[in-house]
């Protein structure tokens, strides 16, 4: 009798463990694909006399990787800790309130420094920075182009009504401030950073989010606040306010952060997404568009002074709005760029768009930066 239940028992412990593949083969992939966790699944070993002692733990290595729902199951977790206990599963992102999520991530810019004022540019980083853009700008200037640097500001900052109460309100003494501030007293650079301008939008036109809840990015409305500036800058007089656009709601929106979260979309928070157009221009023909290295649209009848814009992640949401002013627009995304574009596209201005949070990294060398 003891037998037959030990029997038992083990086949019942079989069963409960290759239920689950037996399962996973009748039922649609999208049930029992594994998670992408951006890293190499562990691969089934082959078993020899020569690994016969670490066979077991790359076997459970394998397991574990290829479990039958692991996608579905990390992803039930993840919600639990988020919508269940209020939990970060991942160490860079940090939870806001009313469904906002925050970057935090020290290897990147620091952008949770920069917002409590941790983060700061002492006096040689701020003349190094300041020396490397003017000379930059000095070399464009001898060719005949215009140069302007573009910062995009922080979602930390922009949105600090949502930051956790532990964080506190942003600090006054901010680093963007300070080097902006720098660089119009010991420099010609035409500097655009756009802080202003979209808490002045927030405040005349609240209805509308500026940046994705659940994303570090700003969303097609901050991209259009952002590009309404740059274009001030560029000499055009008149570009529509927002309330003059067209501004079309297109649903709940994703983000990086969420997906770093591993969680569902709540669609009952402000996480949405948007179309912008009727600015005025008409939409201008794409001629190539690589998202990891060149964007290049055409259009006609537009400003004949061609624009090249180095850019970030930031650029992508401004290239239909940026692009639509000018006969010939080229985006270019830092990593792709290289200075031999500057004689190939011939450009007549040249813009370098980036997130504030990169400020430090990019701009101590602009050599190194840029190449």
């Amino acid at each position: 009798m003891k037998a037959f239940s030990k029997g038992v028992l083990i086949a019942f412990f079989a069963a409960v463990l290759f239920f689950p593949h037996l399962l996973a083969a009748v039922l649609p992939e999208k049930w029992s694909i594994t998670a992408d966790e951006k890293r190499t699944m562990a691969s089934f070993p082959v078993f020899s006399f020569e690994n016969i002692k670490q066979w077991p733990t790359e076997f459970e290595n394998w397991y574990s990787d290829h479990l039958p729902f692991r996608h579905s199951l990390i992803r039930l977790n993840n919600n639990l800790e988020y919508y269940g206990f209020r939990n970060s599963t991942d160490k860079t992102v940090v939870i806001g309130k009313n469904g906002w999520l925050f970057y935090n991530d020290a290897t990147d810019g620091d952008p949770i420094a920069m917002y409590e004022g941790r983060k700061q540019y002492d006096g040689n980083m701020l003349k190094q920075i300041a020396d490397e853009l003017q000379t930059f700008s000095d070399a464009l200037k001898a060719q005949g182009r215009e140069f302007v640097l573009f910062i995009a500001p922080n979602k930390e900052r922009v949105y600090s009504e949502y930051m956790p109460d532990y964080l506190g309100k942003p600090a006054e003494n901010y680093a963007t401030d300070v080097l902006v501030a720098y660089l119009k007293e010991h420099t010609d650079v035409r500097v655009v950073y756009v802080y202003d301008a979209l808490m002045q939008a927030k405040k005349d036109y609240p209805q509308w989010d500026y940046y994705i809840a659940m994303d570090t990015h700003w969303n097609n409305i901050g991209a259009y606040v952002g590009c309404r500036e740059l274009l001030m800058e560029l000499g055009f007089e008149t570009v529509r306010t927002l309330d003059k656009v067209v501004i079309e709601d297109r649903g709940p929106a994703s983000g990086d952060l969420r997906n770093k979260l591993n969680i569902s979309i709540d669609k009952t928070k402000s996480a949405r997404k948007y179309l912008v157009y009727g600015h005025g221009r008409d939409k201008s023909e794409t001629i190539v568009n690589n998202p990891d290295a060149e964007a290049v649209f055409h259009k006609t009848g537009a400003n004949h002074r061609k624009l090249l814009i180095i850019r970030d992640s930031f650029g992508e949401a401004m290239m239909p709005v940026m692009s639509a002013f000018f006969n010939d627009c080229i985006f270019v995304h830092r990593k792709a760029y290289k200075q031999e574009m500057i004689s190939e596209y011939n450009p007549r201005i040249v813009v370098w768009e980036m997130i504030e949070r990169s400020c430090d990294k990019w701009l101590v060398d602009i050599e190194r930066a840029l190449q």
